[in-house]
């Protein structure tokens, strides 16, 4: 196994407990706005690429602030904690676009499931 292949196994490992750790430091907003300034992309109409994105803890204060985001990153694990929050929370947030998938297929009754979605997002619009 190479050091890339050992790096996104320990990130997939500890991806909760990592989460865990980064919602306790909080926001790096300032950190967000300064490099959106450096980039001479503060006017709301910036399209942002965040390598890297973990469990999205800086995907909610960058889409505030751009016209476009997507965010990647190589570990399944961190991915998977930033699906863990509810679509009522992205919505709030400011996603315009929700990919919702395991919520439903695997729920015990995927139509309840997708019925209850439907509610919450409902709601949250």
């Amino acid at each position: 196994m190479n050091w890339q292949q050992e790096t996104i196994k320990s990130y997939d490992g500890s991806a909760q407990a990592l989460s865990n750790y980064f919602q306790g430091i909080g926001s790096r907003t300032t950190d967000i706005e300064l490099g959106l300034d450096l980039a001479n992309a503060s006017d709301g109409h910036a399209r942002v690429v965040e390598i890297g994105c973990g469990d999205g803890r800086d995907a909610t204060e960058i889409v505030k602030r751009v016209a476009w985001y997507e965010g990647f990153d190589p570990s399944k694990g961190m991915l998977d904690q930033a699906r863990v929050g509810t679509p009522s929370a992205a919505i709030k947030d400011g996603a315009d676009l929700l990919v919702i998938g395991r919520q439903i297929t695997q729920a015990e009754d995927p139509a309840q499931a997708y019925e209850a979605l439907v509610i919450e997002i409902e709601g949250a619009l």
